[in-house]
């Protein structure tokens, strides 16, 4: 209810660690939320929206630079099935773009090891020290994927976006 006042407007979500349960999506129902996308099908095809019962529409998403790393594939666009049909959400978490994260948790944890500040309250001069450069990282694979897709003039859709068109 805290996060409704301070986002009236919100009409859809996403938990950390895709914390989900009937009694949450009743909830969101019920705080007037249309739509969640926190539901990873990492490396399906055929992805689409799913209406719930409780009248939310479910984006799955395809993608996650987490569970990349966490199954050890490269950084690579081969990675990304982006010659997949169907719906295709990525995840890129801004922190591991930024330190360009090769291997799981390696500077992330560090960084976290490092400072007695909440991650929050670091500044670029906190962090920069800890960015890797020697392997091909998230960062890389984000600025990849964003040459690639204006290379190649795809069409990017905000999930509100999305949820607007599947009514």
């Amino acid at each position: 209810s805290t996060l409704k006042k301070w986002y009236p407007n919100a009409t859809g979500f996403r938990s950390h660690g895709l914390v989900q349960s009937s009694n949450i999506l009743r909830k969101a129902a019920d705080y007037g939320l249309k739509y969640d996308s926190n539901l990873l099908l990492y490396d399906f095809e055929m992805i689409r929206p799913i209406k719930t019962f409780y009248n939310l529409v479910r984006f799955p998403y395809h993608w996650s630079d987490a569970s990349n790393l966490l199954w050890n594939r490269e950084n690579d666009l081969s990675e990304l099935g982006l010659d997949f049909e169907g719906l295709k959400i990525y995840d890129f978490h801004p922190i591991l773009i930024y330190l360009n994260e090769a291997k799981l948790n390696t500077h992330y944890n560090k960084l976290k090891a490092g400072s007695t500040k909440n991650l929050v309250d670091l500044t670029k001069n906190d962090i920069d020290p800890f960015i890797q450069s020697s392997d091909k990282g998230v960062g890389n694979l984000f600025d990849s994927f964003l040459e690639y897709i204006h290379g190649n003039n795809h069409i990017t859709q905000t999930l509100h976006q999305l949820f607007l068109s599947a009514e």
